[in-house]
């Protein structure tokens, strides 16, 4: 039972961590299904969960896990000792898709040796994670829907930070100011506290890159950029774990945006110019390609014997085909 636990922590760590892989065409599909789901079922607040998690983790997750043969995840058919296990997995992380509807501790589960692992995982942290990722999934933003105006945003991260000024007044100390950043499946906004109106927002779609600053521009560690359209937000961290945090999760939120940059510059505007590569241009094209993506020279692992079998299952299930052809040669 433990083993059991283990993989199962593994398994909902990977499906929660992956919400911004989720394809767009699948983010479309899922918004389309929960818009339905509300507009039939108005008074069941928590069928826009019920029917996300029925899709994804009932006919996706679940039978991926069951027959990976079927996914191509193996080329085998698991032996009668690995498919129970397979089975016993399917059915926890099939369960696990439905804590955010229902609470019962031996829901989907035949088996009363497996209800404490059904306890051990009903806890509200878990709970709000599987609701953040099919919120995230079904989102009007990952769908670019133009419903976005009429769904509530969803809160990714927020914080206080140092930002500095957007605006041509001459640099200096007053310049940067403490200000309570929240990033939602949106925007990026920020304003003097949480409570007060927001002073500054950043649609997720205008975000072009987001990367490290120079500490030589301003003499400052943790620092990061947000770029715009037009210009780019300069934003201090409290700490070098908080910027990667912030980097990472504004890179994964604004990834499909189809503007992305491929070049940016690695220090900031100051004075009429780029510190980086003195251009007094402030929409020139970046000098040093950006870190965040898949690299143009990035080398892809392939195991080889694997792709071999798979090929040579090929030829032998279209045999009869092949032979065919080759009378025709």
């Amino acid at each position: 039972m433990e083993n059991l636990q283990n993989y199962v922590e593994k398994i909902f760590r990977a499906i929660t961590s992956s919400v911004f892989l989720c394809p767009t065409i699948m983010c479309e599909v899922f918004f389309m299904l929960k818009e339905a789901a509300l507009l039939k079922f108005p008074e069941h607040k928590e069928i826009r969960y019920q029917v996300v998690s029925g899709f994804v983790f009932l006919r996706f997750f679940a039978p991926a896990i069951l027959g990976p043969k079927l996914f191509h995840l193996r080329n085998d058919i698991p032996d009668q000792s690995i498919n129970r296990k397979l089975t016993l997995l399917s059915k926890a992380i099939q369960s696990l898709g439905n804590l955010v509807s229902s609470k019962t501790p031996a829901f989907g589960f035949k088996e009363d040796y497996m209800i404490p692992l059904f306890k051990s995982f009903n806890e509200q942290g878990r709970i709000d994670a599987i609701r953040m990722f099919l919120d995230i999934i079904s989102s009007a933003t990952r769908a670019h829907s133009r419903s976005i105006d009429f769904e509530a945003p969803i809160i990714l991260k927020e914080g206080v930070m140092t930002k500095r000024a957007q605006g041509r007044k001459k640099f200096g100390v007053k310049n940067f100011k403490r200000r309570y950043f929240c990033l939602t499946n949106q925007c990026l906004k920020y304003a003097k506290s949480k409570d007060d109106e927001a002073l500054c927002e950043i649609p997720v779609q205008d975000i072009l890159a987001v990367e490290s600053l120079e500490e030589e521009s301003f003499r400052m560690k943790n620092m990061f950029q947000v770029v715009q359209p037009e210009r780019a937000l300069y934003i201090q961290a409290n700490n070098c774990v908080e910027e990667k945090e912030w980097i990472a999760i504004l890179n994964k939120i604004s990834q499909t945006n189809q503007n992305r940059l491929q070049n940016y510059h690695p220090a900031a505007y100051v004075n009429g110019h780029f510190l980086c590569c003195k251009s007094t241009d402030q929409v020139a094209h970046g000098c040093t390609p950006v870190s965040f993506g898949v690299s143009s020279d990035m080398k892809i692992d392939i195991d080889s014997d694997r792709e071999i079998e798979r090929i040579h299952s090929l030829f032998l299930h279209h045999m009869e085909k092949l032979e065919a052809l080759q009378g025709t040669w």
